[in-house]
């Protein structure tokens, strides 16, 4: 019976997961498309990621420069295609969090300190010359995907735009970054590992709540589920100072959801209807 109910829990994450990446996908589908037919531009579609699609892409277009965001790493040869090189939007102040999560180990450092690197792409990930870089403070408690849009649309876009108006002109000025980073490679981990990197000894109640706030890792620690919490999602509500003899690190439930509990207090976690409802009442 236990077997059973494991599976129908593991089959439910993958369909919610699923669902959002494929929603996800469709948004930013049809937003490129309308954006392309108001400028006139081609939309062109690499399909399954493919390296080599790409190359011959950029072959046959030729480009001068091209601009990306979250493209895989390149070998040197398709680096070279575009006669201006390939130009790299990063969510960070390099050399600072390279990689590939950059806000989840900003969240980790509680670091507020936000920004957003312009720079050339190159063989090794988040190292080629900078071209423009912008700063801004993160708000305690943002979340990772809020985060990525103050840095993309409001930081990125216009730096973007400046950089590409000096290439075209030749005033643009390269800055080498250093060949070592202040912090760690910002690389994607477990859930499981992502609550070990927690300091339940030395991290405030702000700092662990900021985290939580951040990413939905904690969700795998959650009690399984009977009655009215079972249709629903859950999210990270206040951070509470209070006293308490619970262990710190501890999940339990509370008469509205759960709480986290940490040396200095406690955090909530609080209902939020969303999807997910609808997948269970599908799969039941």
């Amino acid at each position: 019976m236990r077997k059973s109910s494991d599976s129908k829990a593991a089959k439910e994450r993958f369909l919610i997961r699923v669902f959002n990446r494929l929603k996800l996908i469709k948004i930013c589908r049809l937003r490129l498309n309308h954006l392309t037919r108001k400028k006139s531009c081609r939309f062109i579609r690499i399909k399954d990621r493919s390296l080599e699609e790409l190359e011959n892409r950029l072959i046959e277009l030729k480009p001068d420069v091209v601009l990306a965001y979250r493209i895989p790493i390149l070998n040197k040869k398709t680096l070279a295609i575009p006669r201006l090189g390939f130009i790299n939007l990063h969510p960070s102040l390099l050399p600072k969090y390279r990689g590939g999560h950059p806000i989840l180990w900003m969240a980790k450092d509680y670091d507020l300190q936000g920004g957003v690197t312009i720079h050339y792409m190159e063989e090794k990930e988040d190292r080629g010359p900078i071209l423009e870089q912008g700063e801004f403070l993160i708000k305690p408690g943002a979340s990772e995907e809020e985060v990525e849009r103050q840095a993309i649309f409001q930081h990125g876009i216009p730096l973007s735009i400046k950089a590409l108006k000096k290439l075209q002109s030749g005033s643009s000025i390269k800055i080498m970054q250093s060949e070592s980073s202040p912090t760690p490679y910002a690389y994607r981990k477990k859930p499981e590992e992502l609550w070990q990197m927690i300091d339940w000894q030395s991290w405030s109640l702000e700092h662990t709540w900021h985290m939580l706030r951040c990413h939905s890792f904690w969700k795998y620690k959650l009690p399984k589920m009977s009655g009215w919490r079972k249709w629903v999602d859950w999210q990270i509500g206040m951070g509470v100072t209070g006293m308490h003899d619970t262990s710190w690190g501890s999940v339990v439930a509370d008469t509205q959801g759960y709480r986290i509990y940490h040396r200095e207090g406690w955090i909530e976690v609080r209902p939020s209807v969303r999807f997910k409802r609808i997948v269970r009442k599908l799969l039941s």
